[in-house]
């Protein structure tokens, strides 16, 4: 599953962004980072938390439901098949969550009887007789839950409770009513009476009716029959024939339009999406087909499920998330023909799609294990980069989850891959179990090699399929595979927290190559690691690869056998290093690294990002300089991302450097082949180096929208009026994301004063402001009514924002809160007016009366 638990983006907003492919330029992208808001792993231990006890295997449900959309209840009946696992029982607790239970019955045996307590969490059956080993008791429930909205407490959409109707009664006209569930961790049991853990695996027959036939269904594996009722309504029946863990267990209802792909080995392949999105579905799923052989072939195990179908729903709680043959999205799923152009799923369509072999075939045992499913879709996401676009697009996915976890490490949360502590299942979904996770499966594969290692992962799914694995089990495949002992690796991988942070000093000798390691621990204390670790050594003959190892101490020093002459030599060029590295090293080698595009492109934006231009103060101009042309022109479109940024830092303390720079920005924000190169250039380029009729002419040339929105901030430097024109035309002929949710911030900045941005904030409020883009609206939209200072328009705009989050039923978290109290602080003490300051808090207060203490506290 994707988690939405943090992002290394503006706005906490998501924006996966990508260049289609083109001869000369391979795709980019910026990826979702798992970065959850916890102070310290102290602040989340709990107790031990065991693997759930395998009294009874769960091994069918047969399940008939009926969601009611008007009254927001599900009727339910389900019959359980379960079977004692070993030792003889005499008494059963299900997981079933707030039931309203109508009957229970005894199917087989006939002939036990029972009693039953329900505490509206567990029903604890008690038997008159004791069932041995491999004994099948078969019992049916009829019962009730309803899904009214409820307090959430800042959980997502109404806290974690299973189903979810969305927008069931119509209220809300841009979103069509429609129905989901959700299972991981724990919720299944919200509207299935079950076992509710990741080691039960089961079978399942799903009948789902609805009342309104034109709703389409989905749930796991295929179709069996529908049939019109009696009573007008409509029943589908799906059916699982092969077992998988309760929480991948999965019902969507909606209008949905259902698009049929061509089949894969028989398969059907399908796409769920509102009608309105349906012809764009194979470029909003993108290469599904594709990545269903590559990834078989990969992992030397088929696909074995006995569909694919891709769903989009609103106002899921997190981004995506496996369910088997049935993937759920997001709302990021919804993208017009503008947004593509810019932002795709692909990273995460892949990350799904892999856990279909790892989480689904085999699912972690217990939470604490959760690596076992989440590391490699998070990996998964780089195998198909690496495959499709090559390695520098992969290593760009690699590096910034990477960045992830370590910037989540220094604030303080580390932990060991393996945690047995937590205080509830969803907190090991963090930059641990995806990030760091997927990052140490990159180094596994380096150590082992590609054969062992791909071949290590087919024998871990035969030998586990279709049921539950711990990290040990993973372990023991690559042993068998492999013949060698991979404890040592995995204790300090997978049970030791924290990463090392290395400081590499080169320095050579007439016969050799030294290579001094300094190396301390995040968090400090940590035993130092043992590293083996590749060093290549380009000579004036060609390149050298060796590997190194670097024994587990603080200071080591190794001496490489050397005669010819060293032209440059770099520790662990390809990055496959789980932590930190920083290189100190000659400008001649720097400079013979950054012009050396054999190397991984990785490579070089260590040195761009880490040495060369960080540290620019202890250079010449002259040497600077040189660096700066050599980056400025690097093949990969990221590495002069990059550099641009850096270089500026550099140019600021180099006035004379300035001109230079600025033409050639001015060349790249017109003529580079990457768009996000053009749109950072255009961020650097100053306004006034610019007249207002090239920023015009490039504004109406340039068709992607990050770049025109740049230009845009220009144009607005020097003449609001017309740039505002310009953007209002422009964003009400193209509704699309992409557009609109960095639009808001320009708008907020530069035209809260304009004619007819009173109209612009409230349509995009009511188009653009849900699911996880709302956090991108509430602030500027709020600054932007106050700043009008307008008493008018302020109190309507606040009831606008009011009314949109009543109809779409979206809490108020922490982020919303954090929102309000950035408009509030930076706008009703600075800008409005103190002549109407006492009646705009009187009108919020009475408004979000929650808001009272913050203002209050602001005032004070």
């Amino acid at each position: 599953m994707i988690k939405r638990i943090g992002l290394l983006t503006l706005g906490l907003l998501l924006l996966w962004r990508c260049d289609p492919p083109r001869k000369v330029q391979k795709p980019q992208v910026s990826i979702t980072v798992y970065n959850p808001t916890v102070d310290s792993v102290e602040d989340q231990s709990g107790p031990y938390q065991e693997t759930a006890p395998t009294l009874w295997r769960l091994v069918h449900i047969d399940a008939k439901i009926h969601p009611v959309f008007k009254t927001q209840d599900l009727f339910g009946e389900a019959t359980l098949t379960l079977v004692t696992h070993f030792y003889p029982m005499d008494s059963l607790i299900l997981d079933a969550r707030q039931f309203t239970i109508d009957t229970i019955e005894m199917i087989s045996p006939q002939n036990v009887g029972f009693k039953y307590d329900y505490d509206e969490r567990h029903i604890k059956f008690k038997f008159n007789r004791t069932f041995k080993k491999n004994d099948t008791l078969v019992i049916k429930i009829k019962y009730k839950n309803n899904f009214s909205p409820v307090d959430t407490s800042g959980r997502a959409v109404a806290g974690d409770r299973g189903f979810y109707f969305i927008n069931p009664l119509g209220k809300d006209p841009l979103m069509p009513p429609h129905a989901w569930t959700q299972g991981e961790t724990e919720w299944n049991s919200w509207w299935l009476p079950l076992i509710d853990k990741p080691n039960q695996h089961l079978t399942q027959h799903i009948c789902i009716t609805v009342d309104d036939t034109s709703f389409v269904t989905l749930s796991n594996g295929t179709l069996q029959w529908t049939q019109i009722n009696p009573d007008g309504t409509r029943t589908d029946c799906w059916a699982q024939d092969k077992p998988h863990a309760a929480y991948l267990i999965f019902v969507a209802i909606g209008p949905y339009e259902k698009v049929i792909d061509t089949s894969w080995n028989g398969k059907e392949v399908s796409y769920y999406l509102f009608p309105k999105y349906a012809p764009l579905a194979k470029r909003i799923f993108p290469h599904t087909r594709e990545m269903l052989t590559y990834f078989s072939k990969l992992f030397r195990y088929p696909y074995p499920w006995d569909k694919y179908a891709q769903i989009g729903v609103y106002h899921f709680t997190a981004g995506a998330m496996e369910n088997t043959t049935s993937v759920l999205f997001g709302a990021g799923a919804y993208k017009t023909e503008t947004d593509l152009m810019e932002s795709t799923i692909e990273h995460i369509v892949a990350h799904e799609l892999v856990h279909h072999w790892f989480g689904n075939l085999v699912s972690c045992e217990s939470w604490a294990h959760l690596t076992l499913n989440e590391s490699f879709a998070d990996y998964g996401e780089y195998l198909w980069y690496e495959y499709k676009y090559g390695r520098d697009s992969a290593d760009v996915l690699r590096e910034q989850a990477l960045i992830g976890y370590i910037w989540n490490a220094k604030s303080g949360h580390t932990r060991p891959l393996v945690f047995f502590h937590y205080e509830q299942g969803d907190d090991m979904f963090d930059a641990h179990s995806y990030n760091k996770g997927g990052a140490i499966l990159n180094y596994l594969r380096y150590l082992a090699g590609d054969s062992a290692f791909f071949a290590s992962l087919s024998h871990y799914l035969k030998i586990r399929e279709y049921g539950s694995a711990e990290v040990e089990h993973l372990r023991l495949a690559f042993e068998d595979v492999s013949g060698l002992d991979w404890r040592p690796f995995f204790m300090d991988w997978y049970y030791k927290e924290g990463h090392p942070v290395l400081e590499v000093d080169y320095s050579t000798t007439a016969s050799s190559l030294i290579v001094k390691v300094k190396q301390r621990t995040v968090p400090e204390g940590i035993e130092p690691w043992e590293l083996k670790l590749p060093i290549v050594i380009q000579t004036e003959k060609g390149k050298v690869y060796k590997n190194i190892v670097i024994p587990a101490e603080t200071l080591a020093i190794v001496s490489i056998p050397f005669q010819q002459h060293i032209v440059y030599a770099m520790l662990d060029p390809n990055y496959v290093l789980v932590g930190e590295i920083e290189h100190r090293m000659p400008e001649e080698w720097i400079k013979a690294i950054l012009s050396d595009y054999e190397l991984p492109a990785i490579a070089r934006r260590t040195i761009v990002k880490r040495t060369a231009f960080t540290k620019s103060a202890k250079y010449d101009s002259t040497t600077a300089m040189q660096l700066i042309r050599l980056a400025l022109k690097d093949p990969f479109y990221k590495n002069r991302n990059d550099a641009i940024v850096h270089i500026n830092r550099f140019v600021n303390e180099n006035k004379e450097h300035k001109k230079f720079f600025y033409d050639t920005l001015r060349v790249i924000a017109t003529e580079d082949m990457s768009y996000s190169v053009r749109e950072q250039a255009v961020s650097y380029l100053p306004h006034h180096a610019v007249d207002e009729d090239f920023i015009v002419e490039q504004f109406y040339e340039e068709k992607y929208p990050s770049v025109k929105l740049e230009w845009v901030e220009k144009w607005a430097r020097l003449d609001t009026v017309n740039a505002w024109k310009a953007l209002q035309e422009w964003t009400y002929s193209d509704t699309s994301h992409v557009v609109w949710d960095d639009a808001i911030w320009l708008v907020n900045k530069y035209f809260y004063n304009q004619d007819g941005v009173f109209e612009w904030v409230t349509t995009g409020l009511w188009h653009f402001a849900h699911d996880y883009w709302i956090w991108n609206w509430l602030y500027p939209s709020l600054g932007t009514y106050l700043k009008t200072n307008n008493i008018e328009v302020i109190k309507a705009g606040i009831d606008t924002i009011k009314t949109l989050i009543e109809v779409r039923v979206h809490p108020w978290n922490r982020r919303a809160l954090k929102a309000f109290r950035r408009a509030l602080k930076r706008t009703i003490y600075e800008r409005v007016s103190a002549d109407i300051r006492d009646e705009v808090i009187d009108y919020l207060v009475t408004a979000f009366p929650f808001l009272k203490e913050d203002i209050l506290e602001l005032d004070e």
